[in-house]
């Protein structure tokens, strides 16, 4: 294999790496927000559903890519996390 097409690759993946690793620090902010809203405001709220939804799916977005990633322990307990909110 051509050594430039190499460094290529090899900085495209970091590079999707770095993206993955800014994206689930904005999720995990997202999930702090949600849990903090859930846990200190008033449950009968209409945005209680949306919240446990979004959380879900933020979850559920991490548990299936984190490992790919190699943050593993990240991936596991967003799936452990997504099964408790499942509806």
């Amino acid at each position: 294999m051509n050594k430039n097409l190499t460094v290529s690759v090899a900085d495209k993946l970091d590079r999707l790496h770095l993206s993955f690793r800014h994206k689930a620090e904005g999720d995990l902010d997202h999930l702090a927000a949600i849990a903090f809203r859930l846990t200190r405001g008033d449950p009968s709220r209409p945005s209680v559903v949306e919240d446990i939804v979004s959380a879900h799916s933020i979850l559920h977005r991490l548990a299936g890519s984190a490992g790919t990633f190699g943050y593993t322990a990240l991936g596991d307990q967003a799936r452990r996390l997504e099964q408790r909110l499942k509806p």
